[in-house]
């Protein structure tokens, strides 16, 4: 129910700056451009029966080809909280969480659209893990579903080996899409309100998250 009032009221938000967004649409790009944002972060599939509604940040910078098709280079801090019910279930004291990625997106505009336009790309991701203390899992423990996030191994519904809590990495590649609108703020300063989905395919259990950024871009 949150994720659809927030996402109502960005498109509100958008639409009440129709005026705004058309003086713009006739508005030549430049060539390089700078972004940085931040706003809520939405977990979705899996990552949502671990870790709550959260943040997120972003900034890049990039090229624009011309008014209609640019490209941009990101890095995204997504925090990932993990839930306290899992946590207690799960025997992790104070876990805590995070996705990096660093991304290479193609950004296409439609020209005369109120700044609307589409983004999509690839790149790295890296989910890291912390269990706030170390725990040791001893062989043919009950596995728990979060417990993918540590990379243990399980096979029948049980541990495989020892295993030990503690921090953990997980690199992946992934793809991201979305869409936003730009609105003029002052000569080359813009704002922009985008929504946007990851999926990075990290071991055993992807990372999937939907991102709602306000930012500007200059």
């Amino acid at each position: 129910m949150m994720r659809r009032v927030v996402i109502a009221v960005a498109i509100f938000t958008c639409i009440s700056m129709s005026p705004a967004l058309a003086q713009q649409s006739q508005q030549s790009y430049p060539r390089f451009t700078i972004n940085a944002g931040i706003g809520p972060g939405f977990n979705q599939s899996r990552t949502s029966d671990f870790a709550n509604t959260s943040f997120q940040v972003v900034g890049g910078g990039g090229y624009n080809f011309s008014h209609s098709v640019g490209t941009s280079i990101e890095y995204q801090y997504y925090n990932l909280s993990i839930k306290d019910s899992v946590a207690q279930q799960a025997s992790l004291a104070d876990p805590s969480g995070h996705l990096g990625s660093l991304t290479l997106n193609g950004i296409f505009r439609i020209p005369n659209h109120l700044g609307i336009y589409g983004i999509g790309g690839g790149g790295w991701y890296r989910r890291t893990v912390h269990s706030g203390k170390a725990t040791v899992i001893p062989a043919g423990t009950g596995c728990q579903a979060i417990w993918a996030w540590w990379d243990v191994s399980c096979s029948n519904g049980v541990t495989q080996s020892a295993a030990v809590l503690g921090d953990d990495t997980d690199d992946a590649w992934g793809v991201n899409v979305g869409a936003g609108v730009n609105f003029r703020i002052r000569g080359r300063l813009k704002g922009y309100t985008e929504l946007r989905y990851h999926h990075a395919y990290n071991s055993q259990i992807s990372t999937q998250v939907t991102p709602l950024t306000f930012g500007i871009r200059w």
